[in-house]
């Protein structure tokens, strides 16, 4: 989904978790990645899934870390979460439930995660398409850093 427009990009129906994991390289592979931000829940945070953002589709990930990955999630606890400022704080209520949702950016040198170095593939070799790409349609990468609406 395009979270500017909220347009759908690409869907696929699955029976439950386990095909919801297998569906995930499937779904994204026909999409043009290249620089965009792909988001995904902590069911997908998988090196796996990872890597394939990182060196198949050249992507940026944001992936939500719970326990089920110990050694990723002591990593981030120890960070120093009080001294990095906070970009955003939703409050709400879903699932039955009060949640309180924070966003928070830091560079983490020495992850145990695959990464992508800052502007690795922000400039792809070879010339862009001369037709519009899904993410160019949809204004995916008008919200990137440094870029301009129409970029």
């Amino acid at each position: 989904m395009d979270h500017a427009t909220g347009a759908v990009l690409a869907q696929r129906q699955v029976d439950g978790a386990p095909e919801e994991v297998t569906a995930f390289r499937p779904l994204l592979a026909r999409l043009e990645l290249t620089s965009v931000v792909v988001t995904a829940d902590a069911l997908h945070t998988k090196r796996e899934a990872a890597e394939f953002l990182v060196t198949g589709k050249h992507a940026h990930y944001l992936f939500v870390v719970k326990g089920n990955l110990p050694n990723l999630h002591a990593q981030l606890r120890a960070l120093p979460w009080p001294d990095i400022p906070t970009l955003d704080r939703i409050r709400g209520r879903a699932h039955g439930r009060a949640e309180n949702r924070t966003l928070k950016v830091a560079a983490v040198p020495g992850l145990d995660f695959p990464a992508r170095h800052p502007g690795a593939a922000d400039h792809p070799s070879g010339p862009r398409p001369a037709h519009p790409t899904p993410a160019d349609r949809h204004g995916l990468r008008d919200h990137q850093p440094g870029r301009r609406p129409g970029r």
